[in-house]
């Protein structure tokens, strides 16, 4: 496993998993996709950085999505 992808792991605990909530997987999928990118072409990009932009993307197509997440950690 890459640096960049075990840092993602562990951003990713603070995205909450959901079996019954396609659109919660969607983000997480969407999530650890965009944050690889940013991490290898902006190593100090924000995880609210990519965040945001995850759910953007993620809100394409689910437009009433309310995601989960540790607002704590990310502070978007």
């Amino acid at each position: 496993m890459s640096r960049n992808q075990s840092q993602v792991s562990v951003e990713l605990t603070h995205i909450p998993k959901a079996k019954e909530d396609l659109a919660q997987q969607t983000l997480r999928m969407v999530y650890n996709a965009t944050r690889n990118h940013d991490l290898s072409i902006a190593p100090l990009t924000p995880p609210g950085d990519t965040l945001s932009r995850a759910i953007e993307i993620t809100r394409q197509q689910f437009p009433a999505f309310e995601p989960r997440y540790d607002q704590s950690f990310f502070q978007p």
